[in-house]
């Protein structure tokens, strides 16, 4: 998601829930600054682990405003889960989980929650008298640990996705591939080009190569977080992606979303 967004959420959290402002508005953002700080994207500023760290160092001093920072923080890390590039919650262990319900720059989500955020925000006050009878502490109890398990069920359903893909060859699906449109498969080939490196607005690199298979080729999309490996051309791999028809005008059929990947060998 775009920093407005995750901006916009903690502000509207912090006056609803009456948290401390300036607190619940950097608890949104923190998680953004790995740019600044060169710190690989969605790994450790984006992790329970951090969220962990500051807990421990500051609830005695201040609860209430790690309290504040900590809900807003976790409902930047909620939002991000929810994408197709994911997050390294559980940093440095485990891999990127997600929903991968939609793209980070997708305009129609962002936009979503910032039309909700308005809303919300315009009906404050009323929000707050309805609010009125709960104790403030239950319902920040209540916030945090509904973002917490937003969270933290990532990482199943994110499994739950891998044991759902279909093991196909990329003759069977580019001989009908409105059969395989979206649908996350088990593949391989041999890398047959040299792999490209990209980077997007929303500060993920990528890394492009064509796969190919007999006579069937497609373009594979991967970020390059999922593999520690150094792929090179001629290596035959096999992966797990989303197979996809929706750029065949552009660039042709691709596969993104990609989950894994394992090397097999090199092909002379």
């Amino acid at each position: 998601m775009n920093l407005l967004s995750h901006l916009f959420l903690g502000l509207t959290l912090g006056e609803i829930l009456g948290l401390e402002l300036f607190e619940a508005v950097l608890g949104s953002v923190v998680p953004d600054l790995d740019y600044l700080f060169g710190i690989e994207h969605r790994t450790f500023m984006h992790s329970l682990t951090l969220l962990l760290i500051i807990v421990l160092l500051f609830y005695k001093k201040n609860k209430r405003k790690v309290i504040s920072f900590g809900i807003t923080y976790s409902s930047h890390i909620m939002l991000d889960v929810l994408t197709t590039e994911g997050v390294q919650i559980l940093w440095p262990f485990g891999g990127y989980y997600t929903y991968q319900f939609f793209n980070s720059l997708d305009l129609i989500p962002n936009l979503a929650v910032l039309i909700i955020c308005a809303v919300l925000l315009l009906n404050k006050n009323l929000i707050r008298e309805k609010l009125s009878e709960i104790k403030p502490a239950t319902i920040r109890t209540t916030v945090y640990a509904a973002l917490s398990a937003v969270i933290l069920l990532s990482i199943p359903a994110y499994y739950l996705q891998l044991s759902s893909c279909k093991t196909a060859s990329l003759n069977e699906v580019l001989i009908n591939p409105g059969n395989y449109n979206e649908a996350c498969i088990k593949t391989e080939g041999i890398i047959c080009s040299e792999p490209d490196t990209y980077s997007s607005s929303s500060g993920n690199e990528y890394k492009i190569f064509n796969l190919c298979n007999d006579n069937s080729s497609v373009k594979v999309w991967m970020l390059t977080t999922i593999t520690d490996l150094s792929l090179k051309e001629n290596d035959q791999i096999s992966l797990i992606g989303v197979f996809t028809t929706r750029y065949l005008n552009s660039s042709g059929y691709e596969l993104y979303k990609i989950k894994n990947v394992n090397f097999s060998g090199q092909h002379n």
